[in-house]
């Protein structure tokens, strides 16, 4: 089978500690997945088919500003750590120590 940059394959954790609990293994011994997953280049839609259906059972679309949202939070857990430090960092200085 030839890689796409549709057609993901993807094992939950279960699945893949199953696969490696062997000893060894060859990659064509590798079992397909269970479900396909296959990403929409356009819209970034995850469509999620059980083994055998030509029907989605499972759409995931991306949140609208997802990224916006994202770093938004990353910005206000790092001004939350920074506010933390700067109060530690001032009651060190309190007891005279630099």
């Amino acid at each position: 089978m030839v890689s796409n940059e549709i057609e993901l394959r993807v094992y939950i954790d279960r699945e893949w500690d199953e696969i490696m609990a062997a000893d060894t293994i060859n990659t064509w011994e590798i079992p397909m997945t269970k479900k396909d997953i296959w990403k929409c280049p356009k819209c970034q839609r995850l469509y999620i088919f059980d083994k055998g259906s030509d029907k989605a059972s499972v759409v995931y679309k991306l949140k609208e500003n997802i990224w916006q949202e994202v770093t938004l939070s990353l910005w206000q857990d790092y001004r939350t750590l920074w506010k933390a430090f700067l109060t530690e960092r001032e009651g060190t200085n309190t007891r005279g120590v630099s």
